[in-house]
Order: C-alpha cells, then sequence, then structure tokens
C-alpha cells in the first residue's frame, strides 16, 4: 500500500497547472526580501546622518543670525544717533543763515550810519 498524498498545484488565469516553486527560488525570494530591508535599512540610516547633519548646521545659522540680528540693531541705533546730530547740524546752519542774513542786512546799510535803537 502507497500513501498516495494529493499533490497540490497552483493554477494559472487559464486553469492550467503552473509548476509549484522550487526551494531554490524560495530561497532566492528570502535573499531578495532581505536586500531589500538591507537597502531599507541603508536609506534609513542615511536619513538619520542627513537629518543630524542639518540640524547641527541649522543650529549653527540661527547662531550667526541672532548675532547679524544684534549687529542690526546696533546699527540702526547708531543710525538714529546720526539723524539726531544732523538735525542739530541743521538747526546750527538755519541759525547761521539767519545771522548772515542780519549780517547782510547791516553791510547793506551805509557803511558810516549809525545803528538803529
Amino acid at each position: 500500500m502507497t500513501d498516495a498524498k494529493p499533490k497540490l498545484v497552483s493554477v494559472g488565469p487559464g486553469h492550467e497547472a503552473a509548476p509549484a516553486p522550487r526551494a531554490s527560488q524560495q530561497r532566492r525570494r528570502w535573499t531578495d526580501l532581505g536586500v531589500a530591508f538591507w537597502v531599507v535599512g541603508l536609506m534609513l540610516a542615511i536619513a538619520v546622518a542627513i537629518i543630524a547633519f542639518q540640524s547641527r548646521g541649522l543650529e549653527r545659522l540661527s547662531g550667526r543670525v541672532e548675532s547679524l540680528e544684534a549687529e542690526l540693531a546696533a546699527a540702526h541705533g547708531a543710525l538714529r544717533g546720526y539723524e539726531t546730530r544732523f538735525g542739530e547740524i541743521r538747526e546750527s546752519v538755519g541759525q547761521l543763515r539767519a545771522h548772515l542774513g542780519e549780517l547782510e542786512g547791516l553791510v547793506e546799510r551805509a557803511p558810516g550810519s549809525a545803528p538803529e535803537p
């Protein structure tokens, strides 16, 4: 007596029997999956390294931005000081023009005449 076990076969769309996968094909599938996992793991490691590199660069750049903002605030303060000084100079120039006008008026009068009280 032979124990005949039914043989399972996969069938294609036209119900024709397709050959069962061989052990080497199954090993290759596992190997392909292993390679795929390694590739995904490697890509993940590269992504983590890039993120770490970018975060260090971001910290460095944010420090640079803070120092530039401090320089900008100092420059704005200096500009306000210059504007104030220029305003004072304008006032002085205006006063000098007024005095110059008065002197021109005195010169236009007769040189020998006495000033009016």
